[in-house]
């Protein structure tokens, strides 16, 4: 449980990066996306391999023994969905739908968590992550 509490506050520390890009988009500012590499190897991810891999590679990477972990998954779902914010602002529409592949491969994994109260931890991230993007005109489901 305290490894999930760890992973919820890093989860609300990417929300805060997340309000900051928009912030500045809205503005029109150019991101950069150190802060967004700093708040990913905090969490113990590599953005820029978050970046390379297959949706079904990231998958794997999260499962390797087949069990989901909502916490996990929902984690590596905001760390795209603010990088996928700063390529939308960039034009590249094909880093946007990659982004967007791998954001819904991530929610359907939390989603398929064994553990009630992983599942229940997560729930108001993943609704907060469904708002932020209806908003954002990115339409996700879970």
């Amino acid at each position: 449980m305290l490894r999930d509490d760890y992973l919820l506050r890093l989860i609300e520390q990417i929300g805060r990066v997340i309000a900051r890009i928009r912030e500045l988009l809205l503005k029109g500012e150019v991101v950069r996306d150190t802060e967004l590499k700093e708040a990913a190897a905090a969490a113990g991810q590599d953005l820029g391999l978050l970046r390379l891999v297959t949706t079904e590679t990231l998958s794997s990477m999260l499962s390797p023994t087949g069990r989901t972990d909502a916490t996990k998954s929902v984690l590596v779902a905001e760390l795209l969905f603010a990088d996928l914010l700063i390529v939308r602002s960039e034009g590249d529409e094909a880093a946007v739908q990659d982004r967007l592949a791998k954001i819904q491969a991530m929610l359907s994994a939390a989603a398929r968590d064994e553990d009630p109260v992983r599942r229940s931890l997560v729930k108001q991230r993943i609704a907060a992550l469904l708002e932020m993007a209806a908003q954002e005109g990115v339409t996700l489901t879970n």
